[in-house]
C-alpha cells in the first residue's frame, strides 16, 4: 500500500512541478535570447550596453499571431551613449521571439 501512495505523490509532485521547472527553464532561456539581440542592437547603434544585465520589467498574456494567447515579457536595460549619463532601453519578447527593441532618445557626439 505504501508503494502506491509513494507513486501517487511522486505523480502528483511531477504534474504539479514538471510544468513549474519547464516554465522557469523556457523564461531563462528567452532571457539569454533577450540579452543576446539588446547586445547586439547597442553595438549596430554605436552605443555602449551597461551592467551586462537585462531586468524583467513585465510579464504579461497577449495576443499572438500564431496562437491565440501567449505571453509577453518586457525586458529593460541600459545604455551609454556619451560620457556617464545612463538611458533605458526596453526589449520585447512575444511569442518566444523578439517583438521590439527600443531605446530612449540619446544624446550623439554631433548634438550639442
Amino acid at each position: 500500500m505504501t508503494t502506491i501512495m509513494d507513486l501517487m505523490h511522486f505523480f502528483i509532485i511531477v504534474v504539479i512541478f514538471g510544468p513549474l521547472a519547464y516554465g522557469l527553464w523556457h523564461h531563462f532561456d528567452l532571457r539569454r535570447i533577450a540579452y543576446r539581440h539588446a547586445q547586439r542592437y547597442c553595438l549596430q547603434a554605436g552605443v555602449q550596453f551597461l551592467d551586462q544585465t537585462i531586468v524583467l520589467e513585465k510579464f504579461s498574456i497577449a495576443r499572438s499571431t500564431h496562437s491565440l494567447l501567449t505571453f509577453k515579457r518586457c525586458f529593460v536595460f541600459e545604455f551609454a551613449a556619451v560620457g556617464d549619463r545612463r538611458y533605458r532601453g526596453r526589449i520585447t519578447v512575444l511569442d518566444g521571439h523578439i517583438d521590439s527593441i527600443e531605446l530612449e532618445p540619446f544624446k550623439t557626439l554631433q548634438q550639442d
